[in-house]
């Protein structure tokens, strides 16, 4: 949870403070910002074991970020959850895939040496009007497999209550 919530609050500052010196108009734009993010967090959750005289590993922890600005989606993750995101004629694009290893019950995790090898990103130019973020085990239930299609049963009704709520708070809990 400690590695998770450091993760988290990095890469959510390393966005908003690049965000804040514009909004990247190409992938690569996108890809090195999303990189950066990353990084910052892979070293954020390395100085917490640090000062807790832990491994990394102690605090392992996957992680998905995603952005939007100019018009543009990018999406990051290393881990086995998935981030899709829904456009505004309601269609559903997987933005990226769960990540597995060789073997079942397998992750990538933030916290190991090579973790940015592993780093998925998704940047292109998308209209998007939600994004929602599963962990590994909504899988079955939320996605078509093996292929990893989104189930709109799923996504829509939920997209739909998100979007509705005028106080994020009470969705937050209600969900």
């Amino acid at each position: 949870q400690e590695g998770a919530q450091a993760a988290v609050e990095q890469a959510l500052n390393a966005l908003e403070c690049a965000l804040q010196e514009g909004v990247p108009g190409d992938e690569t734009g996108w890809q090195a910002l999303m990189t950066g993010a990353f990084a910052a967090a892979a070293e954020a959750v390395g100085r917490l074991a640090k000062a807790a005289g832990m491994p990394a590993r102690a605090f392992a922890t996957t992680l998905a970020c995603a952005a939007y600005g100019g018009g543009w989606l990018a999406a990051g993750q290393i881990g086995d959850g998935a981030i899709v995101a829904q456009d505004e004629a309601g269609s559903l694009l997987l933005a990226v895939r769960p990540q597995r290893g060789e073997y079942a019950n397998e992750a990538y995790f933030l916290t190991m040496p090579d973790a940015l090898n592993y780093l998925v990103v998704y940047a292109a130019e998308y209209p998007a009007r939600g994004l929602a973020f599963t962990s590994d085990g909504l899988l079955r239930l939320a996605f078509k497999l093996p292929a990893y299609e989104p189930a709109p049963q799923f996504f829509n009704p939920l997209l739909a209550f998100v979007a509705s709520t005028a106080q994020p708070e009470q969705a937050a809990a209600e969900l």
